[in-house]
């Protein structure tokens, strides 16, 4: 028979700790995933897309979508989204 360590003894009392805030979802695509009541107008700077670099398959594949509408890396720019973003094919 082995020596063996007592087991470790453990509080009675339980931790009590605030939860860590949820992340943003995101979807598989990358796309923010914000989901707006059907018609809703979004609040001009409540959701900006400014400045970031996305890696795609195809950048003619429609992997955006914009109140419903599917969209291309071009169309997303044109609808006024990450104008200054860059787009590069993986």
């Amino acid at each position: 028979m082995h020596d063996a360590p007592a087991p470790q003894a453990v509080p009675a009392v339980p931790c009590v700790q605030a939860l860590a805030p949820l992340q943003v979802p995101v979807l598989p695509q990358g796309g923010l995933a914000v989901h707006w009541p059907a018609g809703a107008a979004v609040p001009a700077g409540e959701v900006v897309f400014s400045g970031n670099k996305y890696v795609l398959d195809d950048l003619g594949t429609q992997r955006f979508s914009r109140f419903g509408a599917k969209l291309t890396a071009a169309g997303w720019q044109s609808a006024g989204l990450d104008a200054v973003g860059t787009f590069l094919a993986n």
